[in-house]
């Protein structure tokens, strides 16, 4: 017996509602960890080296303190890092750029004690048919809530 798997459905907000997280990096009161974050990407050749490698420790179970989650799904902070989104405390948004509402396709399940998310990407320019990804979220996930703004998918949780 498989995992049952709901669609759900994504709205499409008006720009003006949706507040993107992008953080002002141009004042005193800039943590370090954005300033962290900004270096990064500029430097995408170094970020793209190390988000494949924290993507290959996770699958091969190298972490072992997680070796549990990464039985069952990927964490939701791989999924943010190998999209270039970004988390909050109740909200992941990711970018795509050049990939239409249509072809983002996601669902959603109940695994033990946890809800998880399983993202499908349909897109015509690479060989295989699809890009899949199953990530959890975290155990306080009450309401799930797909949005779509400006080729941002924004999941509210």
């Amino acid at each position: 017996m498989g995992i049952e798997w709901q669609p759900l459905e994504l709205n499409t907000k008006d720009d003006d509602k949706i507040d993107t997280f992008i953080p002002n990096i141009q004042t005193l009161g800039v943590s370090p960890e954005e300033l962290h974050k900004v270096f990064f990407e500029q430097a995408q050749h170094l970020q793209e080296t190390i988000d494949n490698q924290n993507l290959l420790i996770e699958f091969s179970g190298m972490n072992p303190e997680k070796h549990n989650e990464n039985l069952k799904a990927i964490s939701i902070e791989s999924i943010a890092n190998e999209f270039n989104g970004n988390i909050s405390d109740r909200r992941l948004q990711l970018p795509f750029k050049g990939i239409s509402k249509e072809n983002v396709n996601i669902e959603y399940s109940r695994i033990e004690s946890n809800w998880a998310i399983k993202l499908s990407i349909n897109t015509p320019e690479l060989d295989q048919n699809q890009i899949i990804r199953t990530f959890l979220l975290p155990k306080s996930t009450n309401k799930l809530e797909g949005n779509w703004s400006t080729n941002n998918l924004i999941i509210t949780f």
